[in-house]
């Protein structure tokens, strides 16, 4: 679609290592339930994922709208890649051990459709991994209107906790963890100084907000929600 074209994926391309941790975080997450196999990237941006997770000896497959990413992609890593939207894509049935939706599933058209193809293409046990943010959380909490996330046409859903784990066990998904994360105290302080016209350039939080986002995040306040799903295996039941 021509809105994810060369330029908004600039600044994603421009912060590559600031995006490794928070990559690697998701990746850690679904590694605590499975540890390799076929893994299948929806919405794959610049491409990093697709990287750790081929060095963590995963099978990798990617999937996203744009053409701009796929050619991205497509110099950064082997993966087998498709484009187009996944709630129409014909993809074999039982195929994939784990699909990931990080940052991707605000922006679909019809994420009931996207979840039920989701789980077709899924092995009996695969599961799914979706971070979105959290429109329960302080900074949307906080900004109320001026929210960065509010960015249309860009996001056309938003979710809270109970939203997300609804939709998801409503295509028939157990659910197995459900969080918030990703808040950034010092990206609310960096956000609330740019309200009030003062520019901030410090590079890197600090050890003690990053101490105090993993507090909040755990009290439910982070910036973004991660559920992990699985598809019933009925054979072991």
């Amino acid at each position: 679609m021509d809105q994810y074209s060369k330029s908004y994926f600039s600044d994603l391309e421009n912060a590559i290592q600031a995006e490794v941790p928070r990559n690697l975080r998701i990746l850690k997450s679904i590694q605590k339930y499975k540890l390799d196999g076929k893994l299948l990237d929806v919405g794959i941006g610049t491409g990093l994922f697709l990287q750790l997770a081929a060095k963590n000896n995963w099978q990798t497959y990617g999937v996203d709208i744009s053409k701009y990413a796929i050619n991205l992609a497509k110099k950064k890593t082997k993966a087998k890649l498709f484009l187009g939207d996944l709630a129409k894509l014909n993809l074999e049935n039982n195929f994939f051990d784990v699909i990931n939706m990080r940052h991707s599933i605000e922006h679909m058209q019809s994420p009931e459709l996207v979840l039920k193809n989701a789980f077709k293409i899924l092995k009996p046990g695969g599961l799914i991994c979706i971070a979105t943010p959290n429109s329960y959380g302080l900074h949307a909490k906080f900004f109320g209107n001026l929210w960065p996330h509010l960015s249309l046409p860009y996001h056309l859903h938003f979710f809270s906790k109970d939203s997300l784990s609804t939709i998801v066990k409503q295509q028939g998904f157990l659910v197995l963890e459900l969080k918030t994360e990703e808040l950034s105290s010092y990206e609310l302080f960096k956000l609330t100084l740019n309200k009030f016209g003062i520019r901030c350039n410090i590079g890197n939080p600090s050890k003690v907000s990053l101490l105090i986002n993993q507090l909040l995040a755990n009290l439910g306040w982070g910036e973004g929600l991660l559920i992990i799903a699985q598809k019933p295996d009925h054979k072991n039941e």
